[in-house]
């Protein structure tokens, strides 16, 4: 179920958003939908990569290392 917010935009950040969901069909309601959904997703990856780098460090490996180990095991190695 979906609730009706207000949400302030700018009004030049307005116009190029209403443009771009006319130019792929959408409204700007699914527009700014699809948008906070792509934030979200990058911020959890972000944060993931922020949680991967501090226990590299805590064990004492660079992020070189780390990313190494990762795929190492994603290998099955």
């Amino acid at each position: 179920m979906a609730s009706q917010n207000n949400v302030h935009i700018p009004d030049k950040l307005l116009s190029a958003m209403n443009a771009a969901a006319q130019a792929e069909g959408k409204t700007a309601d699914e527009l700014l939908a699809e948008a906070a959904r792509r934030y979200l997703a990058h911020k959890e990856l972000d944060d993931l990569v922020a949680r991967g780098r501090t226990h590299a460090e805590r064990v004492g490996r660079t992020h070189a290392e780390a990313v190494t180990a990762v795929r190492d095991i994603r290998r099955g190695r």
